[in-house]
C-alpha cells in the first residue's frame, strides 16, 4: 500500500505565517551580545528596548563578525509570509580590531581586516537574503580611539549597500533624526 504524503498543517506559531516586521540585534564589543530575530509587535517591544539599554561599552570592537554573524542569521531565519525588505543597519563608533585577531571571530577564514571588510561588502552587494537584495546603513559616530579617518570612513562605506546609505553623525541625537 502507497500512501501519499500529508502535508503537515502549518502552526500558526511559526515565523513564515506572520506578517510584520522582523527584528534582531547584536551588540557587540570584544564579544558578541545576540538578541536572535523574531517579530516586531507590542509584546516584543519591551524587550528589544530592555535589551538595548541593556548593552554596556566594553574594549575592542568586533564590527565584521557581528556584521558577519547577522547576515548569517538572516540567512538562516525562516522566511517570514511576504517578505518584501531585508535591511541591515550598523551602528559604530570605531575600526574592527578583534574579528580577525579571533579564529573563532573569523569563521571564514578572511585573515586581514581588509579582507573581511571586503568579503562583508560583497557578502551586502551580491547575496540576496530569501531572493531578496540587502538594503544595508551603516552609521558611524566616530569614537576618540579613531585615528585613521579614511579608514573609518571606508569602513562605513564597505558595511552600505550604496553611499546613500552612509551617514557619520556627531552625536547620538543626531543619529535618532
Amino acid at each position: 500500500c502507497h500512501r501519499q504524503p500529508v502535508e503537515p498543517t502549518p502552526s500558526p506559531d511559526n515565523p513564515a505565517n506572520k506578517e510584520g516586521m522582523y527584528l534582531g540585534v547584536i551588540g557587540f564589543n570584544d564579544k558578541l551580545y545576540i538578541k536572535d530575530i523574531s517579530l516586531l509587535n507590542s509584546s516584543t517591544y519591551q524587550n528589544y528596548s530592555d535589551f538595548i539599554d541593556n548593552l554596556v561599552p566594553g574594549n575592542g570592537t568586533a564590527l565584521f563578525y557581528a556584521d558577519y554573524t547577522a547576515l548569517k542569521k538572516m540567512k538562516a531565519y525562516v522566511k517570514p509570509k511576504a517578505l518584501k525588505n531585508v535591511a541591515l543597519v550598523t551602528f559604530t563608533d570605531g575600526l574592527d580590531n578583534i574579528s580577525t585577531a579571533n579564529s573563532q571571530y573569523d569563521p571564514a577564514g578572511f585573515g586581514s581586516t581588509t579582507a573581511y571588510r571586503n568579503a562583508l561588502h560583497e557578502m551586502i552587494m551580491n547575496d540576496p537574503i530569501h531572493g531578496i537584495n540587502v538594503s544595508a546603513y551603516s552609521i558611524g559616530l566616530k569614537g576618540a580611539d579613531v585615528t585613521d579617518e579614511a579608514q573609518f570612513m571606508e569602513t562605513l562605506r564597505k558595511l552600505a549597500s550604496s553611499n546613500n546609505n552612509v551617514f557619520q553623525v556627531a552625536n547620538m541625537d543626531e543619529a535618532m533624526e
